[in-house]
């Protein structure tokens, strides 16, 4: 097995080591697997589940489970945002132009969660497609610390996309 370490600030320091797992193949066949771990006194949030009915109305309520975790070292309070998109990359509404590329479904308090802690937040909003509207499949993702208020080790991981949802009329 081989490895390294490497250091990176990422607005703290971070150390992220990568392993290779190959029998005697050559670097870039070799399956690797980077652990990133973070060594000052930050939270790190991550959206490790998002989970919703299969279907909702256009109109009608939607609740969303969204498993947050803190991998970070201290504690710290939040928010988690849900959004249903078109695509799989979740861009989240920060009250720029209007109408919003992915709909806004709802947001909801993380508070105080520790250092290895996750906590399952029931968000609950409203189901409305995305722009331009119009029923059909659409993604359902959450984002937490959306506006990277809360300094983090990493602020690149703070997004998961989860199950597709049917909207319909």
């Amino acid at each position: 097995m081989k490895g390294n370490i490497t250091r990176t600030f990422l607005g703290a320091l971070a150390l992220v080591t990568t392993v290779g797992c190959g029998a005697g193949t050559p670097e870039e066949e070799q399956q690797q697997t980077a652990v990133e771990q973070g060594l000052s006194s930050l939270p790190d949030f991550i959206v490790a589940t998002v989970q919703g009915p299969a279907s909702v109305q256009s109109g009608q309520s939607l609740t969303t489970t969204v498993k947050v975790c803190n991998y970070g070292s201290v504690a710290a309070s939040t928010t988690v945002a849900v959004y249903l998109s078109q695509d799989t990359v979740i861009t989240p509404y920060m009250g720029g132009p209007f109408p919003p590329v992915d709909q806004p479904a709802g947001n909801a308090p993380v508070t105080n969660l520790g250092p290895s802690q996750c906590v399952d937040v029931q968000v609950t909003g409203t189901a409305y497609p995305p722009p331009p509207r119009t029923p059909g499949n659409y993604y359902l993702g959450a984002v937490v610390d959306a506006g990277n208020y809360v300094p983090e080790v990493s602020e690149t991981n703070n997004t998961r996309v989860g199950s597709v949802i049917a909207i319909s009329l």
